[in-house]
Formats: structure tokens, C-alpha cells, sequence
């Protein structure tokens, strides 16, 4: 084999039975790549292995713990919900369980309310340019412009986020 200078930080090596000529950068950089495939396997690791195994437990200790507080939760919830309470002390815990509201208007229904509704022209243009401006609806709603009940009954999504379970020492 004849050695050649280092490439792109990987030395690498020509067969002896190849003819002495000038290698294009695309073959050189081809022979460079192939030899840095093998050296990449025979660099240690600056990471221990008890440093692997401890993250390995770590995770798989973490997936059982997901699976435990997924299966748990309901009866946490259920017992918030038979009380009738989103916060209660249980020991030296507190326990306080929030329901986001993620309800809200479904432009299109509020864009087919502004047109079928025979809302005056001025009031329809400045809540709608290619989409419904939501300032300007919420102003004309605030000034009486636009019937806030006709619009929900039109256009209101009802939507609850999922239920987040906190859990604290107190």
C-alpha cells in the first residue's frame, strides 16, 4: 500500500497496484470516506460504560414510571371529580388538577355567518378581509354590531384540553 497525506482530518491508503496518477478531489475525498468508516470503529469512547448502563436504567425505569402514572391518573381524577374540587391536601401533598378550555370560533362558520346573516356591509368588511379579523369581530360583537348568542349557535367549537395532574410536596 502506498500512504498518502491526510485528507479531511483520515489518512488513508492506495493500493499498491494502482498506477501513480493525480486523484480527482471526488476519489480522493471516496477513499478518505471509506477509511474513516473503519477508524470510526476502532476510537474508544470518551463515555464510560457505567455511564451507558446508568442512562439505560435510567430510561427503562422512566418508560415503567410513565406506564405506572398513565394507568394511576384516572383514579387521582376521579376521586378530584367525586369531590368536587380542582385543589385538596392529601397528607403532606397538594393535589390540584387544571382543565384548559381550548374552546373557540370556527372561522369558517363565522365567515358563513358574516355572509348569510345579512350582517350590514361595513360591519362584514371590517371583520373580514381574506380571513375573519378577529379584532374587528370582537369589537362588533362588544358594540352590539353582532349577536354574540347567533354567532355561537353559528360557529362556537366546544373543546376541553386534556386534564394536567399536579403533584407537590407542600
Amino acid at each position: 500500500m502506498i500512504e498518502k497525506d491526510s485528507l479531511f482530518g483520515y489518512d488513508f491508503t492506495v493500493p499498491k497496484d494502482t498506477p501513480e496518477r493525480e486523484y480527482s478531489q471526488l476519489e480522493l475525498q471516496l477513499l478518505a470516506s471509506q477509511t474513516s468508516l473503519h477508524d470510526v470503529f476502532d476510537v474508544q469512547a470518551s463515555v464510560d460504560d457505567s455511564l451507558i448502563q446508568e442512562y439505560h436504567e435510567r430510561s427503562k425505569r422512566k418508560t415503567e414510571d410513565d406506564k405506572w402514572l398513565k394507568s394511576n391518573k384516572p383514579a387521582i381524577l376521579a376521586a378530584m371529580t367525586e369531590i368536587g374540587r380542582d385543589k385538596k391536601d392529601f397528607g403532606s401533598y397538594r393535589v390540584s388538577v387544571v382543565t384548559p378550555d381550548e374552546s373557540r370560533f370556527d372561522m369558517a362558520k363565522v365567515l358563513e355567518y358574516l355572509e348569510q346573516e345579512h350582517i350590514d356591509p361595513e360591519v362584514y368588511i371590517a371583520c373580514t378581509q381574506i380571513v375573519v379579523n378577529e379584532a374587528a369581530l370582537a369589537e362588533c360583537i362588544e358594540n352590539g354590531r353582532i349577536d354574540l348568542d347567533d354567532l355561537k349557535e353559528a360557529a362556537w367549537i366546544e373543546k376541553s384540553g386534556t386534564a394536567r395532574l399536579t403533584v407537590k410536596s407542600v
